[in-house]
């Protein structure tokens, strides 16, 4: 997976910064990698502060495919992707591809969705190879492709917007390992088997608590949705009730919360691996205790951008990596939502005109 050859990157800084002004523009902090590839070796990356244009030339109309919306991040996604094409005076079309199994799905959705006239598609791949072909049959017929979030290998991807789940989950590992000095053991649900993202995130852990003496007790994997993540959760805390941290999705520290309480589980900590509006108010209410957070909201409002850049033939970083942070008690009234929450209130939408 991707994000297991990008361990030689080095720590993630733990640093981010957005300035959103009444207008609701903003910009973003983030690395600028070269080459821009999601496998590539020892890359250079550079610190930059994102800038979005202001409006597109045309109203161009643009395909998004996500992989899950039954799973609040994406929710989060399609927020900013459709904010910021109301912005930028776009159309889009948002499809959903109902799942980590379905990557047949995704691959007729994508060519349904150009067939009705795209001219891009922005693409939160199910598999990290298995869009190859559609790639680059997009390519030869001159529609564009940005790889947003979980990274595609094709080289005939356009741009990437993407966060890369190893130095995140690396970094919030070794988060764990300082602030448990006497150790302890970990349940992880790390998210649906193979996908690169999930299998990121299960490496980076591993990396992150190293040699110290936090030990991965149970792996879990499953689909992020509700029913099958609180079956891995039942399941997980009856074999292993004593086990100090459950680490995982944020779908499965959701159904976490409402399990360890019913069970009376008080010295079992919570900690997920990304963020949905969820964690973060059971995060204030002290029953989650640190959540990895990549900025998703503003990641598909880059991807976008990039989109329109490309469109209307501008210049455009081809690959910018979302910088983490671990988010605790400490700091989260000093982190900004609007980076990676939804409104409150917000439900998916599928079309902008």
């Amino acid at each position: 997976m991707y994000g297991r050859r990008t361990a030689l990157l080095g720590t993630l800084v733990l640093f981010w910064a957005a300035n959103v002004g009444a207008t609701g523009a903003w910009e973003y902090d983030v690395w600028s990698q070269d080459p821009p590839q999601i496998e590539a070796k020892n890359p250079k990356r550079t610190s930059v502060m994102y800038k979005p244009i202001e409006k597109a030339s045309k109203s161009w109309q643009i395909c998004v495919s996500l992989p899950n919306m039954a799973d609040p991040y994406w929710v989060g996604s399609d927020y900013g992707l459709v904010d910021e094409a109301k912005k930028l005076g776009v159309k889009i079309e948002v499809i959903d591809a109902g799942g980590y199994t379905q990557l047949a799905r995704q691959v007729s959705q994508v060519e349904d969705c150009t067939s009705r006239g795209a001219n891009a598609v922005i693409l939160a791949g199910i598999s990290l190879t298995g869009l190859d072909k559609s790639i680059e049959t997009l390519a030869s017929r001159n529609i564009p492709v940005i790889d947003l979030q979980n990274g595609l290998a094709s080289p005939k991807t356009k741009a990437h917007a993407v966060a890369l789940y190893f130095p995140i989950m690396k970094t919030l590992g070794e988060h764990l390992v300082k602030t448990t000095p006497a150790g302890g053991t970990i349940l992880l649900l790390p998210g649906p088997a193979g996908a690169s993202w999930s299998e990121d995130s299960a490496q980076g852990v591993i990396a992150g608590i190293g040699g110290s003496s936090l030990k991965i007790i149970d792996t879990k994997y499953g689909p992020t949705d509700k029913a099958n993540q609180i079956k891995l959760v039942e399941d997980g805390l009856q074999a292993h009730p004593d086990v100090t941290y459950l680490v995982g999705n944020a779908v499965a520290i959701e159904a976490a919360a409402q399990v360890v309480r019913e069970r009376g589980l008080k010295n079992v900590k919570l900690v997920a691996t990304y963020q949905t509006s969820g964690v973060i108010d059971l995060l204030k209410a002290g029953r989650v205790s640190s959540v990895a957070v990549d900025s998703n909201v503003l990641e598909a409002r880059i991807a976008l951008d990039q989109a329109v850049r490309i469109l209307d033939g501008k210049d455009f970083t081809p690959m910018i990596v979302m910088k983490g942070v671990v988010v605790d008690g400490e700091n989260v009234k000093s982190w900004e939502p609007t980076s990676s929450l939804a409104p409150s209130g917000f439900r998916p939408v599928f079309k902008v005109e």
